[in-house]
């Protein structure tokens, strides 16, 4: 499991991917805030990996709401789990996903998973990670303070249950599962 939250007054939290529109940054910024507000004691340390170049709006959300952050642009996959092995909570704000492959990613690493709760990612995680009710700040907020509480008898029941639901999904797996696929549909031909 990603380092423990209990042990320290620091929490480390990752966001992977772009930053507009249905991705809801705005509203996981506010999120933060609410909670450093809420938890005045916990410093927050937020990842930000991809995305492309922060702008001048998102580094003044970032500097606005006191949000201290590390912008990871160009990863490689070996760096990405490096960054998510060493976070406590990551982050899916995203209120509209095909798949949300990041859930997946965290969830084969062991790292608990906060998500906007949308049908394609429960369908994926069941109840294996955290939810927010919506994709407003003050559900998020919520969604975090429960994290939060969570004993880490819990914690690690939940993330042991996300990282065997994850091996369902491997690449080769998903492979394999189109491949029979494509077979089927050219023996019905």
């Amino acid at each position: 499991t990603g380092s423990n939250l209990y042990i320290q007054n620091q929490i480390s939290v990752t966001f992977i991917g772009m930053r507009k529109f249905y991705k809801n940054f705005i509203s996981l910024i506010k999120a933060l805030k609410l909670f450093s507000d809420f938890k005045e004691e916990i410093n927050i340390k937020l990842n930000i990996v991809g995305g492309g170049e922060l702008t001048l709006d998102e580094k003044n959300l970032l500097k606005n709401n006191n949000i201290k952050y590390l912008h990871h642009e160009n990863v490689t996959n070996l760096e990405l789990n490096q960054i998510l092995i060493r976070t406590n909570l990551f982050l899916h704000s995203s209120y509209y996903e095909g798949f949300g492959i990041t859930v997946l990613e965290a969830m084969s690493l062991k790292v608990p998973v906060l998500a906007i709760d949308i049908p394609p990612v429960r369908e994926v995680a069941k109840d294996t990670i955290f939810y927010a009710k919506n994709s407003s700040s003050e559900a998020i907020f919520d969604a975090i303070k429960d994290f939060y509480k969570t004993s880490i008898f819990f914690l690690e029941k939940k993330v042991n249950e996300a990282y065997t639901i994850s091996k369902n999904f491997t690449w080769k797996k998903v492979a394999l599962n189109h491949l029979e696929l494509y077979r089927k549909i050219l023996e019905n031909d």
